[in-house]
This record gives C-alpha cells, sequence and structure tokens, in this order.
C-alpha cells in the first residue's frame, strides 16, 4: 500500500534550517552485481544471515576472498570494476580509493574487512586492494506517515519502498538521523542506505564510481 502526503513541499526537498540526509537505493540495482563470489571454509550462508541482521563480525567469520564465478572472461571485464559493487550473496565490496576516503568519516561499529580477489581458479591473484562493506551501523529514523510511496510488509514490521513506482518514493526521516555515524541503514525501511550530507559531497568530490550509485535527498521533518 503507498502512502502519499501532502504539504511537505516538492519530491525530497529538505525544509529550510535542517540538516540533509541522502538515501541510495545501490543494493536493489542489478547493475551493480559483478561475476565475483565469496569463498568461505564454512557454510557461506553463515556469514550472509550475519551480514543481513547488521550483527558485527571478526575478520575470521567473513569471506576470505572473492573469485571469478567462471574462467573465460574477458580482461577489460575483470579489471573493470568500480570503486563500490556487489558479489555473491548481495555483499557490498570497495575499492581502496573508497575505503581510503571513509577513513575521515564516523562508521560507528560498521567493519570494513579486507578481502583479496582471485582468478577462477582460486591461485592467482588480481592486482588492487578491496574490503568488504559490513554495515553494522542502524538509526531508527524513518518516518512513515511523511514519506510517500512506501508500503508495509505483510509482517507489519518493516516498510519499503514501493516497487512498482520506479524510484519515485520520498524518504522521510527525523532530524536526529543527521547526528552520529555518517553511513547507516534504518532497521524499520528495507532497500536504501543512508549517508550524511558531508559524506555525500565527499562522494561526489571525488567521484566515486559504480555502475549505478544514485542518491535522492530525504524529506528531512
Amino acid at each position: 500500500m503507498a502512502h502519499p502526503t501532502g504539504g511537505q513541499g516538492g519530491g525530497g526537498a529538505v525544509t529550510s534550517g535542517m540538516p540533509k540526509i541522502w538515501a541510495t537505493d545501490f543494493q536493489t540495482t542489478t547493475l551493480n552485481m559483478t561475476k565475483l563470489v565469496p569463498h568461505h571454509d564454512r557454510p557461506l550462508i553463515e556469514y550472509i544471515n550475519l551480514y543481513e541482521a547488521r550483527v558485527p563480525v571478526t575478520p575470521e567469520q567473513a569471506p576470505d576472498y572473492l573469485h571469478f564465478n567462471k574462467s573465460g572472461y574477458p580482461e577489460k571485464l575483470k579489471s573493470s570494476l568500480r570503486d563500490i559493487f556487489e558479489v555473491g550473496g548481495g555483499i557490498i565490496v570497495i575499492s581502496e580509493r573508497f575505503h581510503d576516503l571513509l577513513q575521515g568519516f564516523d562508521l560507528g561499529p560498521t567493519r570494513l574487512i579486507e578481502v583479496p580477489v582471485f582468478e577462477y581458479d582460486q591461485q592467482r591473484q588480481r592486482p588492487g586492494r578491496f574490503w568488504i562493506l559490513h554495515i553494522v551501523a542502524q538509526k531508527t529514523e524513518f518516518v512513515p506517515e511523511a514519506s510517500e510511496n512506501v508500503e508495509m510488509y505483510p509482517s507489519g514490521d518493516a516498510w519499503k519502498p514501493d516497487p512498482w513506482m520506479r524510484g519515485d518514493d520520498v524518504i522521510a526521516v527525523r532530524a536526529s538521523a543527521a547526528e552520529g555515524p555518517d553511513l547507516w541503514v534504518d532497521p524499520t525501511l528495507s532497500n536504501r542506505i543512508f549517508v550524511s550530507d558531508r559524506l555525500y559531497r565527499a562522494i561526489k568530490a571525488e567521484k566515486i564510481t559504480a555502475r549505478s550509485l544514485k542518491f535522492k535527498p530525504c524529506r528531512v521533518v
């Protein structure tokens, strides 16, 4: 069920004097998925469950490396990894450039776990350094009654942007969302990652690359 609202200003406009908050649907865009898969000595689902539950982990609990899912890919494809992308299991991975940028920001309990990339044979390591972006930081600041084109899950415990609206949702958050970590998720809203205005401006200034990394301003109430 969509929940349109009026009287808040057009689109995701931010009220004058309010902090700016940005949201991205990065994880819902299939363009960001690569041909890489994680390797783990234990069943990978164990880590994915922790990843999706936003539980802190040690490097030993995370995949120990990534590798291409089959042989024969052209070098052009294998060398075209962006600064942020996804691998099998929906795990977000970032480049050294993005990793270094994030060092200047408050990530709270979120973990950056280094993970090498190998060829399909799992013997030859690819150049470059990469990190799993294991998001743990959460803020419960989503305001559904001030949002547009969002719907509640049948379970009644969380919301999601209406998939039929093709990105025309407007996500409302409280002004207090600007406090604390610069990158986070909200446990009451799926499929969105939030960033502070300071981090958003740095990502744009440094031209951090992805197949698709679109940010929309949130409605701040």
